[in-house]
């Protein structure tokens, strides 16, 4: 429940190294799978694909996007910054794999929760960072890769930006509360 008082800031909140490690160690069991379709040997079969090119290229890819994604995990795990920052200019963002850096209070329109389906047995809760200008927050990043994700996340979820709290240390819902309260405080 967000209440009348001033937010005392800044809030600074820290990744939750346990589930970093969790995110890592499975990472790596991707990633030696991958390895393990790629380099299987031509005249096995596979339980699941017996086509030795779709072997190959779900190899590949697995190879790419677990190698990926473990090593950003391993990278925050060593991290000495804090995953997020809420001060009276914004936020600080640290927590995702395309680091979103400053954000200030007059950029954003509104803070939403977001769920949406992973798979059709879980759903991921995300907050939602509305913006004033999304292709102004889009066009701050460098890489075109990350400029295309962004662009796919405001297509298909409505904005550019959002912060997971899953691999942070607070809870989602307290997470959303506090960045509601502060954003009122700083409109």
């Amino acid at each position: 429940m967000i209440t009348s008082t001033n937010t005392i800031l800044p809030i600074t909140i820290p990744f939750k190294k346990l589930n970093l490690i969790l995110f890592s160690l499975f990472g790596i069991v991707f990633f030696v799978g991958s390895y393990m379709i790629l380099v299987e040997k031509a005249g096995e079969t596979h339980f699941l694909i017996s086509d030795r090119f779709t072997r190959s290229i779900i190899g590949i890819a697995g190879l790419l996007f677990s190698g990926i994604i473990t090593f950003h995990f391993i990278k925050k795990l060593f991290q000495s910054k804090p995953a997020l920052i809420i001060d009276n200019d914004g936020l600080i963002d640290h927590s995702s794999a395309f680091t979103v850096g400053r954000v200030y209070w007059n950029e954003i329109f509104a803070i939403e929760e977001t769920v949406f389906s992973t798979s059709a047995f879980s759903k991921e809760k995300t907050i939602a960072i509305i913006l004033c200008d999304p292709n102004a927050f889009v066009e701050k990043y460098n890489s075109k890769f990350a400029k295309k994700i962004m662009e796919l996340n405001n297509k298909t979820l409505s904005t550019p930006y959002h912060i997971s709290a899953r691999a942070l240390a607070i809870r989602h819902d307290e997470l959303l509360a506090i960045l509601q309260k502060c954003l009122i405080e700083h409109q």
